[in-house]
Formats: C-alpha cells, structure tokens, sequence
C-alpha cells in the first residue's frame, strides 16, 4: 500500500520540523509521499520545506500557493497531486 499525505502550512517555522519527523517515524514501513501545502507563510516555513525536501526528495513535495486561500483550498490543491486513490 502507498499512502499520500496532505500537510498545509501558514507560518509554521516553529513546528514544521517536528511535524514531518513525527510523520515520517509513523510512515517508516509504509511506501509514502508528503505533500506540503504552503498557503503564503511569511516566516521561514519555505526555507525549511525546501532543507526537508533535498534531504528526503523521494518521499516529499512542496506546493506552494501564490496567493493565500482557505484551508479547504490548500487540501484540494494538495489532494490534486496525489498519485493515490
């Protein structure tokens, strides 16, 4: 089984990190994709996305919204790169 996941971010600098690896420690045996959602952050939430994905490029996608949009928004755009059912 592969398992998508969705993640949308605004501003989350302070616990993006901790995010995914708690993600990550419960997806180890299962073939997965994080897919991060950024609605506009204006921290550094970007920055360590991008630090994330180079180490971890097979399991991880970062979406990056141009304008900012509800969250109902970031789920769709996030589920529309999903490869999964």
């Amino acid at each position: 089984m592969k398992l998508d996941v969705v993640i949308v971010t605004l501003n989350h600098e302070n616990i993006i990190k901790d995010a995914y690896d708690k993600v990550k420690k419960e997806l180890k045996d299962t073939k997965h994709k994080i897919i991060f959602v950024d609605n506009c952050s204006t921290d550094n939430t970007m920055e360590l996305l991008e630090e994330i994905q180079k180490k971890d490029e097979d399991h991880t996608r970062i979406i990056k919204l141009s304008k900012n949009t509800n969250y109902n928004s970031c789920v769709i755009a996030g589920l529309n790169y999903c490869k999964n059912k």
